[in-house]
């Protein structure tokens, strides 16, 4: 018989936000070392410690995960078996990396290879009852790796993007550390491009365990909109989880435009532009990546207001859905809330969510704002950019007022973003009479928008389960 698996796997987040940290805080001292030598200079000793330094944060960072899913799921022998195999994994692609120095490219399909004991583990595990689904975490593992380097891509974007703003503020070199090298000549080194570190392990970790506890507990990888009600979340935890998800939903939407101009523009000398397929399929993982963090913080907002018995937590929902202020409303809507419900109480206020068809107030205040901004886009837009407000404002009607409406929002918003790829792609750049990186940036941040927002605006599409017992040894 299979251990129970713990559904408390949250509470081991912030351990992984350490992890985050000492990876920013030891390449930013790497690059403080790099410094002291001439900028034409190449010193072996730092290459061997940059290599030395990312080999030992990955070995960490999977001991750490291997061990937290020996605590939640009971099995400690596989999971110590799958420890060694990562770890010979990253032995071996460091190593590769290192001395045959292979391009680029091929260090990306290389960190797919980390997916392989995830897939086995579960295998191991639970294919007994569902070996389809121990594939499915692997090759999902696999699509989240790879869209790791779209999220550097959009952090660097997002640093670049502040320190503006702050340059605007007469903050001068935000987000850089100024450092003489000598000879009147100064080094800039960009914090913030490699900030997302803090939060990425954190992101792998929550989504990876969040996997294995569906299969563990014979759910399916593909249920979004079922809520675990046993899984609890303290203040601290819940702020690591909220801020990681939101910072990297961010740098994935940023990352994407970044992407595309990378392998497609002209201004991209030809021998540093990756090939036109492989981008695209990079493209589709950021896009699979993004629909994971915004599945996982839909049900991870509603669990965490639920648990604490708010049967309409829509206000709370909302702000914490607008991108930007969100990050600001946070500590004064989340963190001064009510303890954690026994189960039983959780579930009757589940019920209570779940028997409302939603705020029909916020849905005719969502729709009054789109006429708005229809009106205003008819105002100062031209005949092109007027055809994508029209087809925002019809599916944002539809989206409102039928649960059906974010299957077709997602489905019109990912072949308008092919059509726009096309387009970007016949033009050799992304400027032209269209902004075809600002709309498909606007086009991702509402699809995100409508994402989060959905959970409290059709309520009775959630589904919800408390495998915990309600008291007086009536299991709920």
């Amino acid at each position: 018989m299979s251990p129970t698996p713990n559904a408390a796997y949250l509470r081991y987040a912030p351990l992984f936000l350490g992890i985050g940290i000492l990876a920013v805080c030891g390449q930013v001292g790497l690059m403080l070392l790099e410094t002291e030598e001439a900028p034409s200079a190449s010193n072996p000793q730092v290459s061997w410690m940059w290599a030395l330094f990312f080999m030992a944060v990955d070995v960490l960072f999977w001991g750490v995960f291997w061990w937290t899913i020996a605590q939640t799921t009971g099995h400690l022998h596989l999971a110590r078996e799958a420890f060694f195999v990562s770890g010979a994994i990253v032995f071996l692609h460091f190593g590769f990396v290192f001395f045959a120095a292979p391009p680029p490219s091929w260090n990306i399909f290389l960190n797919v290879l980390k997916a392989i004991p995830v897939g086995l583990f579960c295998w191991r595990a639970y294919g007994g009852n569902d070996q389809k689904a121990a594939m499915g975490i692997a090759l999902m593992t696999a699509l989240l790796i790879f869209s790791h380097s779209a999220l550097a891509s959009g952090a660097h974007s997002l640093g670049t993007i502040l320190s503006r703003f702050a340059k605007i503020l007469n903050f001068d070199n935000f987000g850089f550390i100024k450092v003489p090298t000598g000879e009147g000549y100064f080094r800039m080194i960009p914090v913030l491009g490699r900030f997302y570190l803090v939060f990425w392990y954190v992101l792998l970790y929550a989504l990876l365990s969040h996997w294995i506890q569906k299969i563990a507990s014979g759910r399916s990888l593909l249920s979004t909109r079922r809520l675990d009600l046993a899984q609890e979340s303290s203040r601290r935890t819940a702020t690591v989880v909220f801020y990681a998800f939101r910072y990297s939903m961010l740098c994935f939407i940023l990352g994407f435009p970044d992407i595309m101009s990378f392998a497609l523009s002209s201004a991209v000398p030809e021998s540093f532009r990756r090939g036109v397929l492989f981008s695209i399929f990079l493209l589709a993982c950021v896009l699979v990546g993004l629909f994971f963090a915004a599945q996982f913080l839909r049900s991870f907002l509603l669990e965490y207001f639920i648990q604490r018995g708010y049967p309409h937590p829509n206000a709370s929902v909302f702000f914490l859905s607008i991108p930007v202020l969100d990050f600001i409303l946070w500590p004064f809507i989340a963190l001064p809330v009510w303890p954690v419900n026994p189960p039983k109480k959780r579930l009757e206020t589940f019920i209570a969510f779940q028997s409302r068809t939603g705020p029909n107030d916020l849905k005719v205040i969502l729709l009054i704002l789109n006429a708005i901004f229809l009106f205003f886009s008819f105002r100062t837009t031209n005949g092109d950019d007027m055809i994508f407000s029209v087809l925002g404002f019809a599916l944002t009607a539809f989206y409102l007022f039928h649960p059906a409406g974010l299957n077709v929002f997602i489905v019109v918003q990912l072949f308008f973003t092919g059509i726009l790829l096309f387009l970007a792609f016949k033009a050799g750049n992304n400027g032209g009479e269209i902004n075809y990186s600002r709309h498909i940036i606007q086009g991702l941040m509402t699809l995100v928008y409508a994402f989060l927002l959905y959970g409290i605006l059709h309520p009775q599409r959630m589904e919800a389960e408390l495998e915990v017992e309600a008291g007086d040894g009536d299991p709920t």
